[in-house]
């Protein structure tokens, strides 16, 4: 029942995002194609799907990020999920750094203080 909430909580949270984004003036073509003339920025606008209704663009988005595809960014003509897995290794390692350091320094003191 708990992971039914999780799944529920996380979906409302990013549907609720998801219209706050769009409730903002502008949309994401515009950094994408900044001084262009109209008739580019609407063949931005239709290839980032931002001419289809909010639902439906959440509904892409969703299936999207449950397959692992993240989108491209909107300056760059880069996409996400390589740069996510580019940067993965130096994370992770940080990651492992830090409780190493952590474990070091917390089970001496919590021996300490168990002594006492």
């Amino acid at each position: 029942m708990k992971v039914l909430r999780l799944l529920f909580v996380v979906v409302a949270v990013s549907f609720i995002t998801t219209i706050c984004i769009r409730l903002i003036p502008g949309d994401p073509s515009q950094l994408t194609c900044a001084g262009a003339d109209k008739a580019k920025c609407d063949v931005v606008r239709k290839d980032m799907g931002l001419d289809r209704p909010v639902v439906a663009q959440f509904g892409t988005w969703a299936k999207d990020f449950a397959t692992g595809d993240l989108g491209k960014y909107y300056r760059r003509p880069e996409i996400v999920s390589d740069r996510v897995k580019a940067g993965l290794p130096v994370s992770l390692s940080l990651i492992l750094y830090t409780q190493v350091v952590g474990l070091l320094i917390a089970i001496p003191l919590g021996v300490m203080t168990a002594y006492r």
